[in-house]
Order: C-alpha cells, then sequence, then structure tokens
C-alpha cells in the first residue's frame, strides 16, 4: 500500500530535532533517541483508547484477538491502519473497525451525526502513518505514555426487566474440519421470575443494555420484539425447551423456515464494545402485553480450543419508565417477504447469478395525515442477507431536496447494529406528508461475494429473491421513529 505521509514533515522534523537537542545535552555517550513516532509513547494511546475495550486479554470476544502491547499490534500494523481509515479495508472482511458501518461518503453526507462512534481519525491516523513510516518503532515499554482506557457503561436505572435464557445454552465446538464456526441461535427470553416468554403487560421502555454470557463466542446480537408470541410457541417455534431456543438466519424464524414471523420487529442491537442504547428527552418505546423478546445470538469459535467453555447464558436488562412525553415505535420499512417482490421500483426482486452492483429499491409516499402529528426518526436498524453489500435511506422533499438519512456503503452481515442519531427531539428529522422514503440495497450475487463464499459456498445459481433464510435476501430497515406525545393510529 502507498501513503502519504500526512503526519506532518513539520512534526516529523520538530521530534528530530528535539531528539538532537537531548543527545547534545547529555554528551557523546547518551544512548540514541530514536526519530519518529514509538509504539509505547504515541502509538499505544491510539489502540487504547479505540481498540482495547473489545480486543484485550483479559476478555477476547469471538475471533478477536488482543492490542495491548507491542508484540501484539506490530505484526498486524499494516491491516489495522487500513481498516481504521474512513474508507475502510477495500481488501479484507471486515472492512471497517471498530465497527461501526454507518458512514458518510461523497455519495450520502448523513443528516445528523451518530452517538456512539469512536473510531481513529484526524492526527490519530496521522501520527499511526507516520509510525509505520518509521519503521514500526518500539520505544521504551517502562514509560509508556498514559491514555484514558474506553470503558462500558452500565445503564442506570431503578425499575429493570432482567431477561435471560431458562437455562445455559452450550455453544456447539468448532469444527475446522468443515471450517463451521458461526452459529445463529435465537432465545425467547424470560424475565428471572417468571417461566414464561412474553410480557404479561404493556411497558414503556426507555433503555437497552445486553451483557454477553461469554465473551468469547458471543460475536454479535439482535433483539427482536414479537406479537402474540404464546401462539408461535403453541405452533411448535422452540427446538429447545431446556433454553427455549432454535437455530435461525436472517431474522428470529427458524432456520428450516417451520416458524416464519413476519410481524417480527428489531427493537436493539449490540456489538462488542458498543455502549447502551437510551433515549432522549423522556423517549421510550411502548412494548405492548403478548410481546415476546427473541435474542437471537452470532455465535463465533473461531479463537477458542474444542475444550474451553462454551457456555453461554447471556442478559438483557430493559430499563422502564412510567411515562413518555414521546412515544417511540419502531417500523419496519423496505421488503422481506416473497409477497413483496413486485413492491419495489423495478419488479420483481431478483439478483441474477453472476452479477455484483445490482441495484433493488423500495419507496413510499408519505401520505398528508403525516402533518397532524410531529413525527422524528431518532435511530435505525439496516438488515440485508450474505449477498447485501451497500444500503442507503434517504428523504426527498416536494421541493426535490433529498436528505440522506443514514448510509452503509459497505455491509457486512456479522455487523448488524442499532444507529441512534445525536442530539434531542427537536433535531431528530421530521417526517411530513409528501415527503418520500426510499431505502436503496446493493446486492453481489457471484463466487466473489465472501459472505455468500463463506456461507453457502459461492453465489446462488437460480438467482435471490425475498426471504427468511441466508439464501435469500431482504431489503429491510428497522426505523426508531418518535412521536410528540403518542403516536396516533397507524404511524
Amino acid at each position: 500500500m502507498s501513503r502519504v505521509l500526512t503526519f506532518g514533515m513539520f512534526g516529523l522534523m520538530g521530534i528530530a530535532l528535539g531528539c538532537q537537542d537531548a543527545n547534545k545535552d547529555k554528551g557523546e555517550d547518551a544512548p540514541e533517541v530514536m526519530d519518529g513516532p514509538t509504539f509505547y509513547q504515541d502509538v499505544l494511546p491510539i489502540v487504547g483508547e479505540n481498540c482495547q475495550s473489545c480486543h484485550n486479554e483479559a476478555a477476547p470476544m469471538g475471533a478477536a484477538f488482543p492490542l495491548e502491547s507491542y508484540a501484539h499490534v506490530a505484526p498486524l500494523a499494516e491491516l489495522l491502519f487500513a481498516k481504521m481509515l474512513p474508507e475502510g479495508d477495500p481488501d479484507n472482511d471486515p472492512y471497517y473497525m471498530p465497527p461501526f458501518y454507518a458512514r458518510d461518503s461523497e455519495e450520502c453526507a448523513t443528516y445528523l451525526g451518530w452517538k456512539g462512534t469512536y473510531q481513529a481519525g484526524g492526527t490519530e491516523l496521522e501520527i499511526f502513518e507516520a509510525w509505520l513510516d518509521a519503521g514500526k518503532q518500539e520505544g521504551d515499554p517502562d514509560t509508556p505514555a498514559a491514555f484514558t482506557p474506553r470503558t462500558i457503561e452500565r445503564l442506570e436505572g431503578e425499575d429493570m426487566l432482567e431477561l435471560s435464557y431458562r437455562g445455559a445454552y452450550e455453544v456447539p465446538a468448532p469444527n475446522p474440519e468443515s471450517e463451521v464456526y458461526d452459529l445463529f441461535r435465537c432465545f425467547a427470553v424470560q424475565t428471572l421470575d417468571a417461566d414464561q416468554p412474553w410480557l404479561t403487560e404493556d411497558v414503556f421502555i426507555d433503555g437497552f443494555e445486553f451483557t454477553p454470557g461469554n465473551s468469547k463466542v458471543a460475536h454479535h446480537m439482535l433483539a427482536y420484539g414479537v406479537p402474540n408470541m404464546k401462539d408461535y410457541i403453541a405452533g411448535g417455534l422452540i427446538e429447545d425447551t431446556d433454553t427455549n431456543s432454535w437455530e435461525c438466519a436472517g431474522g428470529p424464524s427458524r432456520a428450516d423456515g417451520s416458524a416464519p414471523m413476519p410481524d417480527a420487529s428489531i427493537i436493539y442491537g449490540w456489538v462488542p464494545g458498543s455502549q447502551p442504547l437510551t433515549l432522549e428527552d423522556n423517549t421510550a418505546i411502548r412494548v405492548t402485553a403478548g410481546t415476546g423478546i427473541v435474542v437471537q445470538l452470532h455465535y463465533n469459535t473461531l479463537s477458542i480450543a474444542e475444550d474451553e467453555d462454551r457456555t453461554d447464558i447471556s442478559t438483557l436488562r430493559m430499563r422502564r419508565t412510567d411515562t413518555a412525553e414521546n412515544e417511540a415505535r419502531i417500523r419496519l420499512f423496505g421488503v422481506a417477504n416473497p409477497n413483496d417482490s413486485d413492491a419495489v421500483e423495478d419488479p420483481p426482486f431478483l439478483v441474477p447469478y453472476g452479477v455484483s452492483g445490482h441495484v433493488e429499491s423500495y419507496a413510499e409516499i408519505l401520505p398528508d395525515t403525516m402533518d397532524d402529528a410531529d413525527v422524528r426518526i431518532w435511530g435505525v436498524v439496516p438488515h440485508m442477507h450474505l449477498a447485501g453489500t451497500g444500503i442507503k435511506l434517504t428523504r426527498t422533499r416536494d421541493s426535490g431536496e433529498e436528505d440522506c438519512l443514514a448510509h452503509v456503503p459497505r455491509w457486512d452481515f456479522n455487523w448488524q447494529q442499532f444507529y441512534v442519531y445525536e442530539g434531542s427531539f427537536s433535531d431528530w428529522p421530521r417526517l411530513m406528508g409528501g415527503d418520500t422514503l426510499r431505502l436503496t440495497c446493493t446486492l453481489d450475487n457471484t463466487d466473489d461475494n465472501p459472505f455468500l463464499q463463506e456461507y453457502l459456498g459461492g453465489g446462488i445459481s437460480e438467482g435471490i429473491s425475498l426471504g427468511e433464510s441466508t439464501s435469500e435476501e431482504m431489503c429491510l430497515i428497522a426505523l426508531g421513529i418518535a412521536c410528540d406525545g403518542a403516536c396516533p393510529d397507524g404511524i
């Protein structure tokens, strides 16, 4: 990789001159002081503040690895730098680290900034690049530069719903022969004092926090609200009654297709290093009685030995509030069901085999009744399967002015999460009658698609249509919306 040295020649000259002066003062026998940045004096704070909350020896997550010392970082330095760049690493997956995939680009500058971003940037990237160009010098490990580690906050509050598995789950051992290290498992979670996985009363929730029970295998998590959970369980949803769990795939439905859940809605997402989700301005999500919470865990066993502990019993905490000035809801927007195939702008929805850069889009013109309420978008959860490579949500006003509301320019199936706008209710984008919301998905059904290759052995010869399984697709986004007061019916 060719690089332009943007650290600044004046900065490097200053370091060099400082070193020369230091040697001069100490005499000819003084030890040589290295020119340019060193790991322990310049790079360690960058890695410590941006990477070590996940990449540490105490609790590596999934296939993660520690980045706490020169010996850890130096062999991977070029790869780490590529993944920290704003455009990401063009040659390897995942493209971005830390795994926050909502990004601005020349194509799409997002309406507002996002909460919870912690990528390295600006001077940090310049220093890291200069360290590479200076030969990855170690520096003095006995005098490391001070830095403040990024810590994961706890969700505070007195009224918590704590939900977990019915029993501990044993993640299957890794299978090196078949190179199968990934598993998607869904759990109908329940409170600790009740043996039923659905709520018995309406509740308002203004905060979510997920704690993995075994951080060595927990890769990422999506939580779904499923209305009428009792009916699904009566219909045979559960595969393992000891844990109230089943094998799932692109959503909470059973992987074998026997229990589809078209009314399920994403309510929260977690990736390693992410902070709890909290709603601002006295805003809360209403979860109705009879709704079950399904936690979908992506487990990865690549980094652990076969005989290591793979037992998991993770916990989802939801903070309850008595009142909410602004009611929040989750609305699914886009296409997911095979019956939606003709609803796209260029029907049918079909990704031909051997084609990359294929585009499918879905649009709605919002009705004039939207003007009767003050309705805002506070967050989004983009959702596609293995063929997806990019997803974008835009809003076009009657005047023709277009805003980019969310953009994931390089989709990664393995890192799905909630993205929440900065600011408060009055800052969030307002939805008005006559607005056109458009969701655009870019897809790749070729043998070169790394996710199709990893999970299915390559592209799908008959083409990819809409559906629940990982061999099918979705072009979907969960919109976190909030209303000034109670949301009207139909919102």
